[in-house]
């Protein structure tokens, strides 16, 4: 057993015992609890099976470690001695260390028995198997097995594989190495991509689109010629069998509809790669066939895989999955969240030219999800007014089907997003936990969620700075400082917060921004130990559609609320009476709403008007109409002169396409599409 076999057994007896039989649950437990690498030779190893199905017993480290010592000693009765488990405990505490890669380690990938082949999997094979330098570009769209296909294919050749996710950070140093601290002294190292090409290893750049233009440091590679280290004045000659295969849900043109925050990639870049394949989902045969393994009610697995009667979607999924468009199923639209109208709003700090061009395909999309869907899923009555007016727009409510129905009741169900039916217990107090400057009877704003540019916490701030003249102690938490995303970068109004408050001289005193994203799971610690849950923005169309889900968080905590009006919430919270509505950009009435609000008695009566609002609010009876429409699911009769309106066809999608057209059949490619488009004579012949 290696080092990181011997840190998962370890853990994993100090959790389960000695010689446990663990599910994959179990197995993802010790993995995610304690961070030992996932153990693949435990769940692909016939000799760890365990006799229920789906089980792995631990092999007994002691027994083993032992019998190399004294084989005369039976096997049963082997124990450590004081000394091994010395020695033992060393050895766990320095594999806990972070450790450089050594060259001399083998980085073949385990082999994962229950691993089905499909789509460029032979192909690939044949690829790395021959030991030529063939660079593969493999595209498709996220979760469809691209980086797992390569692993394996590596697997069952015993061919190494040297793997290196890319991000827009990711420079030279990163991939060729450089200067490495190691035991107090400067070495150089070399990256992925050199150790790679030394060993001969297949070298897998997965996540290739997300990279800026310095991975351009690999074009002589991809070309197969030596890289001369100007670090260490080494030529590095790329060993026989090495080759580069890169992976990426896009075809390095970017993410046209958003969906992925992919870069554009330089066209001498692409081109170095002789051979582009596009991954497509696994059809139905081959997911019961990956299923099946794990999962051992076969009726489950067949359920699963066919298509449903009535199918819920968000978005952009008619886009991408085009059986839904031409099935038969029942379609709902989930529109809680109006994107186009959001999109306005989010992207202020982007071009002008992308805004457009984002706001004509989004809207597009909509008119779609109009034309196709059974209902439509509202999250507000204003929202409701909003998709009928886009249904008038887009021509497809049928006279016939007004006459019957004049309320459009049968389109368009309001069904918010909703609150758990239980609430949660509280595991902790963070605030006091996080912020040593919080005391425990301290009174806490709390502003849950992120911090974006159509919200007004500078407003807020300088309410803030007026109260603790009065109210000394007053604290404001940011709950969502950071962004869930990495990559995203953090919004220029979070950065203007923070100075503001540190120019009023509150930051960390009575204003507190929280460095990173809370889970979802651990956020009602949050909620249920603050005073009073706050949200400030500007009016705009997206506060007028919006729907708010913090607002619902403050709702499941019981907690008094604060918010400006223009929004659905607000003009709910002041008939309910669950807090304060103000004006937007009044920072003097902020200040002596959250005054009069943290009187005890107002408190405590907003506090019980919000506790039974939230009630409203619960899983179980938002969902009825949903409920309802599935018991007997109905088509709706769209007008059959709806108007078919598609995005507009920018310049950049044009420059965009030309370059797929290039680099998959090249410059006669390009000339047979135009010639076809243009209806030349004998174009079809080309």
């Amino acid at each position: 057993m290696n080092k990181n076999g011997l840190q998962f057994v370890t853990e994993a007896e100090k959790m389960f015992g000695v010689g446990a039989s663990l599910t994959r649950d179990d197995i993802a437990k010790v993995v995610n609890e304690t961070g030992a690498p996932y153990p693949y030779w435990l769940v692909t190893k016939s000799e760890y099976r365990g006799d229920a199905r789906g089980t792995y017993v631990l092999p007994n480290i002691g027994t083993k470690t032992v019998a190399k010592k004294t084989q005369s000693q039976p096997a049963q009765q082997a124990q450590l001695e004081p000394e091994t488990e010395i020695a033992l405990a060393a050895q766990v505490m320095q594999f806990r260390q972070p450790k450089l890669i050594d060259e001399s380690d083998s980085a073949v990938p385990a082999k994962y028995p229950d691993y089905v082949p499909f789509g460029f999997f032979k192909d690939l094979r044949g690829i790395i198997n021959s030991k030529q330098f063939y660079p593969v570009f493999i595209t498709g769209l996220s979760g469809n097995g691209k980086t797992l296909m390569v692993e394996q294919v590596c697997a069952e050749l015993n061919r190494e594989c040297v793997r290196v996710n890319i991000s827009i950070e990711t420079d030279e140093s990163d991939l060729l190495g450089g200067p490495t601290l190691v035991n107090g002294n400067v070495v150089n190292r070399d990256g992925p991509v050199l150790q790679a090409m030394k060993k001969g290893a297949v070298l897998l750049i997965d996540e290739v689109d997300r990279g800026s233009n310095k991975l351009m440091c690999l074009q002589g590679i991809l070309e197969g010629k030596p890289y001369y280290n100007k670090k260490s004045g080494e030529m590095v000659y790329p060993k026989d069998g090495f080759n580069v295969i890169a992976t990426a849900n896009t075809k390095g043109r970017g993410s046209e509809e958003g969906r992925y925050l992919s870069q554009i990639l330089d066209d001498a870049f692409l081109e170095r790669f002789p051979i582009t394949v596009e991954q497509e989902y696994p059809d139905a045969k081959t997911e019961r066939k990956i299923l099946s393994p794990l999962i051992d009610d076969k009726e489950f697995v067949e359920n699963l895989v066919k298509w449903a009667d009535v199918v819920i979607y968000q978005g952009i999924v008619l886009e991408h999955f085009r059986t839904l468009r031409k099935g038969k199923k029942f379609l709902i639209a989930d529109m809680y969240d109006p994107l186009h109208i959001e999109y306005l709003g989010s992207a202020v700090n982007t071009s002008m030219y992308v805004r457009r061009a984002v706001l004509s395909v989004t809207a597009a999309s909509i008119g779609l999800q109009m034309r196709l869907s059974d209902l439509i899923l509202a999250a507000s009555p204003q929202q409701v007014t909003l998709w009928q007016s886009h249904m008038a727009a887009w021509n497809v409510i049928d006279p016939v089907e007004y006459d019957k129905d004049p309320e459009l009741k049968n389109h368009i169900s309001i069904v918010p997003f909703g609150i758990s039916d239980s609430n949660p217990t509280i595991t902790e107090n963070p605030f006091t936990k996080n912020f040593p400057e919080i005391k425990e009877n301290d009174p806490i704003l709390l502003w849950g969620g992120g911090i974006y540019d159509w919200f007004d916490p500078l407003t807020l701030i300088e309410a803030i700075n007026k109260v603790k003249n009065q109210i000394p102690n007053i604290r404001l938490v940011f709950m969502g400082g950071k962004h869930p995303n990495p990559d995203v970068p953090i919004n220029k109004i979070v950065q203007k917060s923070i100075d503001l408050a540190n120019q009023y001289n509150l930051l960390n005193k009575n204003i507190f921004f929280n460095d990173s994203w809370i889970d979802y799971n651990k956020r009602h610690n949050y909620l249920f130990n603050a005073t009073i849950g706050i949200s400030t923005h500007y009016k705009s169309l997206e506060t007028q559609f919006s729907f708010r889900t913090r607002i619902l968080d403050y709702l499941w905590a019981g907690l008094p609320i604060i918010t400006t009006e223009g929004d659905y919430f607000s003009e709910l919270i002041k008939e309910k009476d669950c807090g304060k509505v103000v004006a937007q950009k009044d920072s003097t009435k902020l200040a002596e709403a959250i005054i009069n609000l943290l009187e005890k008695s107002n408190l405590e009566k907003a506090r019980k008007n919000s506790e039974k609002l939230r009630e409203d609010f619960r899983w179980q009876k938002v969902l009825e109409p949903v409920l309802e429409y599935c018991k007997n699911p109905y088509k709706v009769k769209k007008n059959p002169l709806a108007l078919r309106r598609h995005p507009r066809k920018t310049p950049v999608y044009y420059y965009r396409r030309i370059g797929e057209i290039k680099r998959e059949d090249g410059f006669s490619g390009i000339l047979r599409k135009l010639a076809k488009k243009l209806h030349l004579p004998g174009a079809k012949y080309w």
